[in-house]
């Protein structure tokens, strides 16, 4: 909801945020958000309304009728429910709120031992200057030098 927030404010923090007062108290190293993102495929860019998309033609996995762009939509509820929200438009909310690091959990990898998701660390990666955590996917040791 605090990213929600900050959108809607035009970019503008409240500063009454969990963020932003934890931010404000302890510094921002002392905040980290957790991001609970899961892919929603799309045929084309229209479909996607303005979310950052990823290419996974290159790789598997494909969506359920053979699609190969997906945005990544966080979630809420412990992943049962969307946000609406892309991962890039929260993870610069969150960061500009106070958050000092990103704890990214890919719900589509969580459990499945085949690597991160690499689009998507690479796609927050690129959207923000904070250090950003691979949580859920690794199976070996290999997929631990790849992030």
């Amino acid at each position: 909801e605090a990213a929600r927030m900050f959108i809607a404010n035009d970019g503008k923090g409240h500063g009454t945020t969990s963020i932003e007062q934890i931010a404000f108290v302890y510094g921002r190293q002392a905040v980290v958000v957790s991001i609970d993102p899961r892919r929603v495929w799309v045929t084309n860019e229209a479909e996607a309304d303005g979310h950052v998309l990823a290419d996974q033609s290159a790789r598997k996995p494909r969506g359920p009728n053979g699609e190969t762009l997906c945005w990544y939509e966080c979630t809420v509820q412990g992943g049962r429910a969307g946000s609406g929200l892309d991962v890039v438009q929260v993870s610069k909310a969150v960061e500009s709120l106070g958050a000092g690091e990103l704890l990214v959990n890919c719900i589509d990898c969580d459990g499945q031992q085949d690597g991160f998701e690499l689009p998507l660390l690479n796609m927050i990666k690129a959207a923000v200057s904070i250090p950003v955590i691979a949580s859920s996917g690794a199976g070996n040791v290999r997929h631990f030098t790849e992030v």
